[in-house]
């Protein structure tokens, strides 16, 4: 017991010395927790064999006081936490010498058998085991038992943000919104500095429609890294979502300047020029998205979408072929060829595109209203009444299969159903076309 006493001063008077060496490892390059260890134990002197589970509560600390960074990193199927030095951690280690490894050991309880310090040691252990397990499911699809380890992990310990992070994640592919939200709310209050843990709130911010608090989440992740850009991709889209696309131009050009090869960048530019109707400039980020990546389906029907809005139908068409052929589940491809064959007057053709969509989605109002279009053309406005009754089913907001379906009761003669449709499409800021309009004075003036 006397030797025993006499040692715990010893280290306890180099507690500073385990985070000084810990610091001076992850100062050359990003190094994961057990690399850590393993570089701990080949430094150490005889007899003193580390365990590395008693590194991570010491590792816990050093990233709550922002001396080092962690990030979830997986190479070659394997999922692991990569350290590295914070600017606040180079001034930490400049202000202090470098201590021993074998004092290190020492303070970081891997030989002396503390009952405390082994409890903790334990604890941290079987949380970080919880997670790795849970990691695993993730990348098996099995979200549920992630959950439930990431849960485990949790009991466990409540303070290791990564632990909420990685089971709101889970819960967020599950398609549980509102507890991955609230999980990644728990994991930013125990450390607001946790990127991953903000750029997915966000995203679930997004997914729920609420672009103010997506748009803030990413401008926190900005205000800490400036140079992230994929946070200024991801607030870009927000703000193209929100209707703001002067915004949404500047933060995709932020993130080109940051990362010339991102095409997502490159394709949400073209379409938020597109929206401002700047057709000549969404055709530029087009093609420029489309040399990052030939065959990206996406590319293609936005390039397709500019160059039928200028009228060049021939080639439009030509994206959309490539685009079925390299996609031939994008409904989008489908629908916007659809259109451009109405535009040439080729109604079968139109209504065979409109019909392979709605195979494909049967959920996209605009599809439904496009054929109900068809069917108008063709004289059949008893289906064209239902696929515009589909659409506002889908979309009770929709302003142009309103107009459709107004201008389908009047030609019917169901004057009242129209006078409804034009009504409630002008309320929601909606339009008529000078042909519908006179038909629809017309025939209240006859009244």
């Amino acid at each position: 017991m006397t030797s025993m006493n006499a040692r715990m001063p010893d280290c306890e008077s180099k507690r500073g010395g385990a985070a000084r060496l810990v610091l001076s490892l992850v100062e050359a390059r990003p190094r994961h927790g057990y690399e850590i260890a393993k570089l701990i134990e080949a430094r150490s002197a005889p007899g003193t064999r580390p365990r590395a589970a008693s590194l991570y509560p010491l590792l816990y600390r050093l990233e709550k006081r922002g001396w080092i960074e962690g990030r979830w990193v997986e190479k070659a199927g394997q999922r692991r936490r990569y350290y590295h030095l914070t600017p606040d951690g180079e001034k930490a280690l400049a202000t202090h010498e470098s201590v021993a490894p074998a004092a290190a050991a020492c303070v970081l309880g891997l030989t002396i058998a503390v009952a405390n310090v082994s409890a903790q040691s334990s604890r941290a252990d079987s949380a970080q085991s919880y997670m790795e397990r849970g990691s695993s499911w993730m990348k098996k699809g099995e979200f549920e038992r992630a959950i439930s380890d990431f849960s485990l992990a949790i009991a466990t310990d409540q303070q290791i943000a990564a632990a909420w992070y990685g089971r709101g994640f889970a819960r967020y592919r599950k398609g549980d919104l509102d507890g991955a939200r609230r999980d990644y709310d728990k994991a930013l209050q125990l450390d607001p500095r946790f990127l991953d843990a903000l750029l997915n709130r966000g995203i679930v911010f997004f997914e729920q429609g609420d672009f103010t608090a997506a748009v803030s989440d990413f401008s926190a992740i900005i205000e800490i890294n400036p140079r992230q850009a994929k946070a200024y991709l991801n607030r870009g889209v927000a703000h193209d979502q929100a209707g703001d696309g002067d915004r949404a131009v500047a933060d995709f050009t932020q993130a080109i300047k940051l990362d010339r090869r991102m095409r997502e960048a490159w394709t949400g530019r073209c379409i938020a020029h597109y929206r401002l109707g700047d057709f000549a400039a969404a055709l530029t980020d087009c093609d420029q998205a489309l040399k990052l990546a030939p065959d990206n389906v996406e590319a293609l029907i936005n390039r397709g979408a500019v160059r039928q809005s200028q009228g060049d139908l021939d080639g439009a068409l030509a994206d959309y072929n490539r685009a079925i052929t390299l996609g031939p589940r994008a409904a989008a491809a489908w629908n916007n060829r659809g259109r451009v064959w109405m535009l040439k007057g080729a109604l079968t053709r139109a209504l065979a595109d409109f019909n392979h969509a709605l195979e494909v989605d049967p959920k996209l109002a605009e599809i439904w209203e496009n054929r109900g279009r068809v069917w108008f053309n063709k004289g059949d406005l008893t289906r064209a009444l239902e696929d515009f009754d589909q659409a506002l089913q889908l979309n009770p907001r929709y302003v142009d299969a309103l107009a459709a379906r107004g201008a389908t009761y009047l030609r019917l003669g169901r004057v009242a159903e129209a006078d409804r449709d034009f009504v409630r499409c002008l309320e929601l800021g909606g339009s008529l076309t000078p042909e519908i309009e006179r038909l629809w004075r017309e025939v209240k003036d006859r009244k």
